[in-house]
């Protein structure tokens, strides 16, 4: 199964920082991710999606090999992912760069429960931007909730609140 993690956002609500390689325990956020994936599919079917001019391109060529380099038009999130989807194909797992916590346990369970075109998985009832894609049919969703709370980090809350998972190994 091939898997994207998107990092091509601009992390304003963090101060423009580059949020994919924000350090959370030790490890940039991108590469939580990575391991996670690492767990369910081969390195040769994870790809990063990003933008040809984001700021983190130089370090991201050092973490990935570039013929797994996505480039999208930043168009939005919901964009860019339908510009990924179709390079790469289907199925495929979509995940964000900052949500360093994602269990293999709850991605999964995601792919298990999927009997529509696109699955998302919920954290809290709340969308965190994973999903899984059987095809490109966006009339075709569902819904599927987590069973623990998955962190997104997009404000400085966030960032807070997963450090005190670091401090408190809870992880």
């Amino acid at each position: 199964m091939k898997a994207i993690i998107m990092a091509g956002g601009k992390g304003s609500r963090l101060s423009n920082c580059y949020k994919p390689l924000f350090e959370v325990c030790g490890k940039p956020m991108i590469l939580w991710v990575y391991d996670t994936l690492l767990q369910i599919t081969d390195k040769r079917n994870i790809y990063v999606a990003t933008l040809v001019y984001h700021r983190t391109l130089p370090i991201i060529y050092k973490l990935f090999d570039y013929s797994k380099i996505i480039f999208t038009r930043g168009l939005g999130y919901e964009y860019d992912i339908m510009e990924a989807v179709k390079k790469v194909g289907f199925p495929v797992l979509i995940v964000p760069s900052d949500t360093p916590f994602i269990s293999k346990e709850d991605l999964l369970k995601l792919i298990s429960s999927c009997d529509s075109a696109i699955c998302n998985l919920l954290s809290n009832s709340g969308y965190i931007g994973i999903s899984f894609w059987k095809s490109s049919n966006i009339n075709d969703y569902s819904n599927i909730e987590s069973r623990k709370e998955i962190i997104n980090v997009n404000t400085r809350e966030d960032l807070v609140n997963v450090t005190n998972k670091c401090k408190e190994g809870k992880f």
